[in-house]
């Protein structure tokens, strides 16, 4: 599991919403919400592995995240504008996994890893 912070700097509401290239192997709480100013949401990125047996994590590197902010106008009707809004912010974020996880080619079969050690990187801001 990750966790990632958005927050909320300015004086008004804040729309978020939350996508990703791999949506089966992902969980993430909430995808979406409204943040009152100056507030901060906790957002929770589960890993759920397509095979559970798989002991190469390499295609988790290949996961990205893309966290959309939106000024909307109304508090009742946010989640419906959000859907035809243009994001006002946007932020990159990037799977990764530790090294020790990623399977070399001298490496004899190992105990299988614990996904624990799959977690999300800053790509860019936009």
């Amino acid at each position: 599991m990750a966790t990632i912070s958005i927050s909320n700097k300015t004086q008004g509401l804040m729309a978020f919403k939350i996508k990703t290239t791999s949506p089966e192997r992902y969980r993430v709480r909430p995808s979406f919400g409204l943040n009152s100013a100056l507030a901060t949401t906790k957002v929770e990125i589960f890993y759920q592995p397509v095979q559970l047996d798989s002991d190469d994590y390499s295609d988790v590197l290949k996961d990205k995240f893309l966290v959309n902010m939106f000024k909307p106008t109304s508090m009742t009707e946010w989640k419906s504008e959000i859907k035809d809004l243009k994001p006002a912010f946007q932020h990159r974020l990037r799977a990764s996994v530790k090294r020790s996880l990623l399977k070399t080619t001298d490496t004899v079969k190992k105990e299988a890893p614990v996904p624990q050690d799959v977690y999300i990187k800053e790509v860019s801001s936009c």
